[in-house]
């Protein structure tokens, strides 16, 4: 549904009228475009593992853990930031080599 309203509308006009929380990547064949769309309050985070020749994107942490690129070596760094702050500032995440694009709490 959400789809056929992509292809019919247009992505931003449809994601303009999607309520509730939600996370998603809509691929256009015919631009080569990946879109990576959420919720405008931003609720729904989203992890990317970058690897080689191409990226996982999962929008729990823990679903990385099938990637072959996955380590699960935790980041020192995002560890310090999570003990100081409360919470692991975007773009890191709790593990090493995964990018997270959730905005910072307010």
């Amino acid at each position: 549904m959400i789809l056929e309203a992509c292809e019919r509308d247009g992505i931003a006009e449809t994601v303009s009228r999607l309520i509730g929380m939600f996370a998603m990547a809509i691929y256009d064949r015919e631009t080569g475009e990946l879109h990576l769309v959420r919720d405008r309050l931003g609720i729904k985070p989203r992890f990317i593992l970058p690897a080689w020749r191409h990226a996982a994107l999962r929008l729990r942490a823990e679903g990385l853990r099938a990637h072959p690129a996955f380590a699960g070596t935790v980041d020192r760094d995002a560890l310090a930031a999570y003990l100081r702050f409360a919470y692991v500032p975007a773009p890191m995440s709790i593990w090493q080599g995964v990018e997270n694009s959730t905005p910072a709490p307010s």
